[in-house]
């Protein structure tokens, strides 16, 4: 697809749901002096070998949304993603909003000397305004269930059981945390008599499925039992086998030596 027909496709809004990114503007940013992105409106998958700049197109989406270089794992310096030789480099990003009639613009602009600088639609915010305005779009940039950074990749193994089950409901949306919410909040205010009747009935659950459990328990011990003498079985089978060679062995040796010893005798 050439450049006039991926902004084409990208003018075109019935493609693109609110909250998709159509498209994304690098200059002087890391490996990148110019590029110019459109992603697709479904799965976008960017390949290619290993210093070609996969992780530079993350990096940049990252900060252009309000992120901050710790979500990456790299230098926190935000000096640092502008491409060597440069004084000044920004990364641009369009969000589809249907409700405004076109692709919302959010940048960063990174300077060398005097920090960076951050905007919407041309117009100067601070950093905070900026993510706010991405979040309003779903865009969960510290959400590791949404956004992972290649040397982050470490920090999603680590979360604990809750935090991944909170971070997962956020990443499929809000009405999940909702209902999340309200379902605790329910539990809360259970009076002490529905909460006993409730733990009694997970009790008589719990104890029923016991009853299951212990037959199959029992067939499983006996088996196992079972296994290991098979295994004892085998083991002196095996050395039953093992003596019977070495009788042999020895028998063949005696004989040897009484015909060795018939021979000198001759």
């Amino acid at each position: 697809m050439n450049v006039k027909d991926q902004q084409k496709t990208v003018a075109t809004a019935e493609y693109f749901p609110d909250g998709s990114i159509t498209r994304i503007i690098f200059s002087n940013f890391l490996t990148y002096e110019y590029v110019e992105i459109f992603p697709g409106p479904n799965l976008n998958v960017i390949v290619g070998p290993n210093g070609t700049g996969k992780s530079t197109i993350m990096c940049g989406l990252c900060l252009a949304v309000g992120g901050t270089p710790r979500l990456l794992g790299r230098s926190e310096l935000l000096a640092d993603y502008i491409k060597h030789g440069s004084e000044k480099g920004s990364v641009e990003v369009f969000i589809r909003d249907s409700k405004l009639g076109k692709d919302r613009a959010l940048s960063i602009v990174l300077h060398r000397v005097g920090g960076s600088n951050y905007f919407v639609d041309g117009e100067k915010v601070t950093q905070t305004k900026l993510r706010d305005i991405a979040e309003s779009y779903n865009i969960q940039i510290d959400n590791p269930c949404t956004f992972l950074a290649q040397d982050k990749v470490k920090s999603f193994a680590e979360q604990k059981s809750f935090g991944l089950l909170a971070n997962t409901e956020k990443a499929v949306g809000k009405k999940l945390v909702d209902l999340h919410e309200n379902i605790h909040n329910v539990r809360l205010n259970q009076s002490p008599i529905s909460r006993t009747k409730c733990l009694e009935d997970q009790l008589n659950s719990v104890q029923s499925e016991l009853k299951t459990l212990v037959p199959l328990i029992e067939n499983y011990r006996r088996r196992e039992t079972m296994r290991e003498h098979i295994r004892l079985l085998q083991c002196k089978k095996l050395y039953l086998k093992y003596l019977e060679e070495e009788a042999i062995a020895e028998e063949k040796a005696q004989y040897k030596r009484l015909k060795e010893e018939e021979l000198e005798e001759v």
